[in-house]
């Protein structure tokens, strides 16, 4: 949250790598589910703040997420930006 809040500046090469590590944590969870409600809220708090490092890269988080679990996984993440 710290990173894609804004409040650390890092460029597109640093973001990949760090969401490169973020995923290979996700793999390892066993509570996915768990995870997708924190960072649900996260993301509606960052996008509502207007906290964020921009919208491409929070799109290429969830991107990332989709090619880990499926559509259905990221759905509600995906509207979340329709809706901002």
């Amino acid at each position: 949250d710290g990173l894609l809040g804004g409040a650390v500046e890092v460029d597109a090469e640093r973001l990949a790598v760090l969401v490169d590590r973020a995923i290979g944590v996700f793999r390892l969870l066993a509570a996915k589910d768990a995870f997708e409600q924190r960072y649900k809220e996260r993301l509606a708090a960052r996008l509502l703040g207007r906290r964020t490092l921009g919208l491409p890269h929070e799109e290429a988080v969830v991107q990332r997420l989709r090619q880990e679990c499926s559509p259905a996984y990221v759905g509600r993440m995906e509207g979340m930006f329709r809706d901002a």
